[in-house]
């Protein structure tokens, strides 16, 4: 199926999303997907099929959400190994053109724009709740950003499964700070959470954050990718929350009032 004649994504048609620009997604995948009447939870992953399976194994015992799409780069070079990876009913395989977190998430942004909620789950979270999925979209109100607890390693901190209001994520229009790749994503919604009260934590669901520093897995090419990412990340950070944030406040105090 071919891109639109703009070059961008196109919007969405009468509740079906149109194609996807040809550099975000295979055409082969895109044409014929038809958005869920809910929402859709995204799974951004690098270099790590292993973990992916490790996150299924989790939902299965958990919960599985039953839309999900798994956002790996197109030139991944294990994108052979996550081709090969069996996924529950419901989750699609999206070949993209990023190669971050941020990016990933970044690259569909448009063609879900609209639904009520948004979910993501990193390939190092690990759900140990039941029904956690349910759970968090449950608490959307469509002003707040809704996060699981990660283990008990960091209460009040934006560190594990998270689900984004629609409305919320529409008036804003961008998932983490403008620009970055991977890092502050967590800095950023905690500093509106602070400003606004606009994040609800749920300390009794559980998506444990099985990441090197929390003793969890061992540092690997991904985590040695997102580090270097640090200096560059936390300059696009600074500057958001110069010129950036106190506009995104006020959308948000406004969205709370009138929502």
């Amino acid at each position: 199926m071919d891109k639109p004649a703009s070059g961008r994504a196109a919007p969405l048609q009468n509740g079906r999303a149109a194609p996807l620009q040809e550099d975000c997604a295979t055409p082969s995948w895109w044409e014929g997907v038809t958005l869920p009447q809910g929402g859709v939870w995204l799974l951004p992953t690098r270099g790590r099929p292993g973990a992916l399976s490790a996150v299924i194994d989790a939902c299965r015992q958990y919960g599985c959400p039953p839309d999900l799409w798994v956002l790996v780069n197109r030139t991944d070079p294990l994108l052979v190994a996550y081709e090969k990876v069996p996924l529950p009913p419901g989750w699609r395989l999206v070949r993209v053109n990023a190669d971050s977190l941020h990016e990933a998430v970044s690259s569909v942004l448009h063609n879900i724009l609209g639904l009520p909620w948004v979910g993501v789950i990193n390939d190092d979270l690990l759900p140990a709740t039941q029904d956690w999925h349910l759970r968090l979209q449950g608490a959307v109100t469509g002003s707040n950003l809704v996060v699981a607890d990660d283990g008990g390693w960091h209460p009040g901190r934006v560190q594990s499964a998270h689900v984004f209001s629609g409305p919320l994520l529409g008036a804003l229009g961008h998932f983490y700070v403008p620009f970055a790749r991977h890092m502050f994503g967590d800095d950023m919604w905690e500093y509106l959470h602070q400003e606004t009260g606009c994040v609800t934590f749920l300390s009794d669901v559980v998506v444990r954050h099985d990441h090197v520093l929390l003793g969890g897995r061992a540092s690997d090419d991904t985590t040695q990718h997102a580090n270097r990412n640090m200096q560059r990340d936390a300059v696009a950070f600074q500057k958001w929350k110069a010129f950036i944030a106190p506009f995104e406040i006020d959308i948000i105090r406004d969205l709370v009032a009138h929502g």
